[in-house]
């Protein structure tokens, strides 16, 4: 498949669940930096890098203080698309289950 056709299906919304996550440059970097190297859940202290068989990889996750889609927990409808994966919607969790931690407006 060319570059092209590549560019014109996400342009007519054929990968709708990355382009959902689509957060700008830098932000994933900023979020693990800004972590020091810890879930941000208070308490938790695990480790969002860790070493395995030589190979670096990640031991957390991108989540989402306001919820991304409609049927997720905290949406915010009033918010848009681009607000939603904005840096200040966005932390990192080592847990893979629902957030409950996350403070609400």
């Amino acid at each position: 498949m060319t570059c092209a056709r590549l560019i014109s299906l996400a342009q007519n919304g054929h990968f709708m669940k990355s382009d959902r996550r689509n957060y700008p440059a830098g932000t994933r970097e900023a979020l693990f930096m800004l972590s020091r190297g810890q879930c941000y859940e208070p308490g938790c202290g695990a480790r969002v890098m860790r070493c395995i068989d030589g190979q670096w990889r990640t031991n957390a996750h991108v989540a989402h203080i306001c919820g991304l889609n409609k049927t997720s927990a905290r949406f915010d409808e009033s918010m848009t698309l681009d607000e939603r994966n904005s840096f200040g919607n966005l932390l990192l969790s080592a847990s893979r289950t629902t957030i409950k931690w996350i403070p609400w407006r």
